[in-house]
Formats: C-alpha cells, structure tokens, sequence
C-alpha cells in the first residue's frame, strides 16, 4: 500500500490499521497513489478485502543494519571533572542518579586508581586493626594469663567479638536505618559477656578496641566512637557484680540513657544542619536506647548459658546458692547441725576478711557455707556433731581415724558434683585444707610406732589441692581459728588475736598460700579482720548469778542467762574443722 521510505498521512495510517473499516473507493484511490493504474486500482482493492494478508511486513535484518548505523555516527561525549572540583555539598539533597555516580566513581576508583593511593587506605586501616589486636593479646598476657593458657577461652573470646562485628556490619548493610541499633547492641552484648566472664578492667579494653572496631567498619568519625564507648563504660562501672537480676537492667538503661542523649549532642557536629536532622537524630537516639535496653534483657535471659560456656558464677547464682532452703544445706542441717553452725560462723567471719582486702565477698560467704558438706556422710565422727563425753575414735586407729577425717573432702566433692555445685564452689570444698597435716592422728600414729618406728607424715596430709584463690585462702583461715577459737574455754581477745596470728602464719610458712596471690599486706587485713569478728562473737558477758544466787531477781533478768552455755569446751582434746 507504500513504500518504506513514504511519509502516511493520519487517516491513511488508521485505515491501515483497522482495514476492514476502510471504503472500497477510498482503497482503490490508496491503490492508484501507490502506482497502480486506474484501470486495475478497483481490482487491487477487492482482493485487500477479501483476502486476510499483512499489508506491512518488518525487515528485521534491515532494521539492525539501520540501528548499527545510526548508532556508529553518534559521536561520544566525554565529560571531564577536574581534581578538587565538589560534586556536592553538606546539606545538598542528591537525585538518585547523582547518587548512583558517586558509587560507580568510587568502585572505579578501587578498580583503576593509582594501587598507592588504594592500597595505602587498606594497609594503614589493617594496620591499625592488626595493632589494636596485639594490645590486647600483650594485655592479656600480662594480667590474664589463665586466658591465655586455655586455648578454648582465647577462642571464645575471639569469636565473640568477630561474630558481634559481623553482625553490626550486615545489619548495617543490609538496613541502614538501624545503623546505630546495629553498633550498639552487638558491641554492648560484647562487652557484658566479658565483664561477667571476667571483670571490670578487661570488660573496658575490650570496649575499647571493639568500639574502634565497629566505627572503622562503619566508616564513623571519632566522636561517634568516643559515644558508643561512653555507653558501654557506663554499664561497665555500674556491674561490679551482680546479685539481683534488677542491677543488669538498671545498668543497661543507664547506658540507654548516655547513648540517647549522646546522639543528640553529637548530630550537630556529625550531620548537615538542616531542620531535618532533628527529626532523624531523635530516631537515631531512640533505637540505640532501645537496642541498649534490650541488651539488657538478652544477658539476662542467656546469662545460664553464659555461666556454662565461660565456667563462671555470677551474683545471682551465688544469692540463690546461699539460700538455706537449699536441698544440700537443709540436708546439712537436719544431719550435720553441729557443722551447719560452724559454717555459719566461717561463712561470716570469711565475708568479713574478704571485704577488708576487696575480694569477692559473697564468693567467700557461699563457699564457707558449703566447704563441710561432705561431714553429712558421717556426722558423729567430728567433734561439732558429738554430744558431752562421746568419742567413736576411741576404739578407732589413728590411721582409720585419718581416713573418715580426710574422706570428708572426698564425700563433698562427689555431693557437689550430684547437686551441680559451680565449679568455684568445689574449690572451697577440695582447697579448705589445702595439703595441712592433721596433727592429731599423727602424734597418736607416732605415740603407737614408739621410738622406733616411723611414721610418714606425707600419708597424714589431706591430699589438696592448695587455695588457688585469695576466698579460697581466707575460707582456709577462718576455718580453722572459728574451730580453735570454739574450743576455748576463756577467749579473750589477747588469746583471739594470739590464736589467729599463731595459725595463720603457721599455715604460710607451711607453704598453704604459694598458689594463690595472697600478699603480706592482704594477709596481715585478713588476720585483722578475722580477729575483729571473732572477738565481736566472743565478746566478754556479764557473769549472771547460778539459781541459789538468784533470790530477788528482778522478772525477765535471766533472759540471755543460757548465752555462755552455748561455748563449751570440745569433748576432745582436738578440733577437726
């Protein structure tokens, strides 16, 4: 009906289109236009309308060779920006084809600029990693040797601050607007799983070089590093231990409120100052202290797992472990009263000695309270559980006598393994006599060889191990001058203090203290602090009147007269602590 190279006109071209609709003459004048003669213009038209075939046909081939063409004779157009020049400013709004561009210029840049310039970046930023590392492994050396010696902890430790920071890194990535929730909330995970796995110094080193770690990834400047360490040191210094479940969740909304209003005062400095910044600044402080607070919530929940993969006790199971209530403590009361008594008195002389030196207090508490549980097994042979005038060691060896007395420490340790004690605990039990010789038997067994015979005094020694823990020492201490001290008849606090001082330095020149850090100066405020509490215990009394002495005394006088019935001299001339 036309040719290739022919321009239609608008009704010619909807005829086309809709072919059926078109009139036969208005055909036959199409025909003769496209060079048809007159003559033949009607018949052309009658087959068009008779006969269904296309009227136009694409030449595909051809149609490409024109493409190619067309497309070879465009000329190129080359845009140049020279060194320095701004592609945009602070506070400008970018399209997102200006923002594509900038993308694609900066992977172009990575791909072809000068490797010096590229790889100077990447070097110096893994340098700086690479050193932040190896302080913390010289740290580590020198005050946490125990990490160092188990590869298990030094594995952990390294996982957990690797896998928070890929956490932080996808997070970001893969949702940019929860940028801030994803630095805080890993690193702050980080941080309290260090603390309660150790302490407090290495808990901030470790925020210290996560933090730098997060903010390096992220592209952040010093100052939003500088926030999320305050954060994290915040709840740091707030969890010194913890013993009730309300203090994590205190701490952790202190640090939610540092990190919120950190963000705020940080947005001027760090964001375009633009009107709309508050608006995303204020977002930005509400999700890192929610995150924050949520950390909290997490520890919290995972805090029995984290006690098992990093063999530690925290606070709050050492508030539920002193509980009398207890299965094994009420076992220890009902067969052992004797022994519950006197680990009663140990449990508060301990806490006492442990606060004058700063250790951990309730550790020592808990662990005096369970460190004779293995006398339930046979209570009647230790001189706390026996009535006036009873002694089964009289028709005992002094050798059968030394293995019930030493087996005590064998008998707890199997109960504190059937009762899931925490590890810190059994060491109370197996170390509160550490290697000492149970003199007793010993001058007995030498009595019976004679003058001849010889006794070994290795086999009279409870078998260990020694205190490996400064609790561990001050349990051995008070232990053994409670038992002294109850024995007694008239302790006054020269005798007390001679007491204490005599068996505490016994015990060192014995070699009981060289496992455990214990210093002289630690040593000589334990003994004071022990001697303090014993003599509050033992404090003078007023002698009251017997019955015949009485007479007229006055109605309720009488109330605390049984006070000095409750100390006794022992029944035997030894203690067996």
């Amino acid at each position: 009906l036309w040719r290739a190279e022919g321009e239609l006109e608008q009704p010619y071209l909807a005829d086309a289109v809709d072919i059926d609709a078109v009139p036969g003459n208005l055909l036959s004048t199409m025909a003769e236009r496209a060079g048809f003669p007159e003559t033949l213009a009607p018949a052309v038209a009658t087959r068009i309308l008779h006969e269904e075939q296309p009227t136009v046909l694409l030449d595909t081939d051809r149609s490409a060779r024109i493409a190619e063409m067309a497309a070879a004779a465009v000329e190129p157009v080359l845009v140049q920006h020279r060194r320095g020049e701004i592609i945009w400013r602070r506070g400008d709004r970018l399209e997102p084809g200006q923002y594509e561009a900038a993308l694609q210029e900066a992977q172009h840049f990575a791909e072809e600029g000068p490797p010096l310039l590229v790889w100077s970046h990447r070097l110096g930023t893994t340098g700086l990693i690479g050193a932040m590392i190896a302080f913390l492994a010289l740290f580590m050396r020198g005050s946490y040797r125990r990490v160092l010696g188990k590869t298990w902890r030094l594995a952990a430790i390294g996982l957990l601050m690797s896998g928070a920071l890929v956490v932080t890194v996808l997070v970001a990535t893969e949702a940019p607007r929860f940028l801030q929730a994803a630095a805080v909330a890993p690193t702050l995970f980080t941080v309290l799983v260090i603390l309660l796995a150790y302490d407090q110094r290495l808990a901030l080193v470790v925020a210290a070089i996560q933090g730098a770690l997060v903010a390096f990834s992220l592209e952040q400047g010093i100052g939003w590093y500088v926030l999320l360490l305050l954060g994290c040191a915040t709840a740091v210094a707030l969890l010194r231990e913890i013993r009730h479940r309300n203090s994590l969740i205190r701490a952790t909304t202190s640090a939610a409120v540092v990190i919120g209003l950190g963000t705020l005062l940080l947005s001027p400095t760090a964001a375009p100052a633009v009107p709309a910044i508050w608006g995303q600044s204020l977002l930005d402080a509400m999700l890192g202290a929610i995150a924050a607070i949520g950390v909290g919530f997490l520890v919290l929940g995972l805090l029995p797992s984290i006690e098992r993969l990093f063999d530690i006790t925290t606070g709050m199971t050492l508030m539920e472990l002193r509980d009398p209530r207890r299965q094994l403590l009420r076992r220890l009361q009902q067969h052992a009263p004797g022994t519950y008594n006197h680990a009663l008195q140990v449990a508060n002389i301990a806490e006492a000695a442990a606060d004058a030196i700063g250790a951990d207090s309730l550790l020592a508490y808990v662990g005096a309270l369970y460190h004779d549980v293995g006398k339930i097994n046979k209570p009647k042979y230790f001189v706390e559980n026996q009535a006036e005038g009873e002694n089964v060691h009289e028709g005992l060896s002094p050798a059968m006598s030394l293995l019930v007395i030493v087996g005590h420490v064998k008998d707890g340790l199997e109960l504190a393994r059937d009762h899931g004690l925490p590890r810190p605990i059994v060491h109370f039990i197996e170390s509160h006599h550490g290697t000492t010789l149970v003199e007793y038997f010993y001058r007995a067994a030498r009595e019976q060889a004679g003058e001849t015979g010889e006794v070994d005094e290795v086999a009279y020694r409870y078998p260990g191990p020694k205190p490996r823990t400064k609790e561990a020492a001050i349990l051995m201490i008070a232990d053994v001058v409670e038992s002294a001290t109850r024995s007694m008849s008239e302790p006054t606090a020269g005798r007390i203090e001679s007491t204490v001082r005599d068996l505490s330095r016994k015990r060192l020149a014995d070699g009981q203290f060289e496992r455990c850090d214990l210093t002289f100066d630690e040593l000589r405020r334990v003994e004071d602090a022990v001697i303090a509490r014993l003599a509050s215990i033992y404090h003078a009394r007023i002698p009251y009147p017997s019955d015949e002495e009485k007479g007229d005394a006055e109605p309720g006088g009488d109330d605390n007269a049984g006070e000095n019935d409750q100390i006794r001299p022992s029944s035997l001339p030894f203690r067996t602590g």
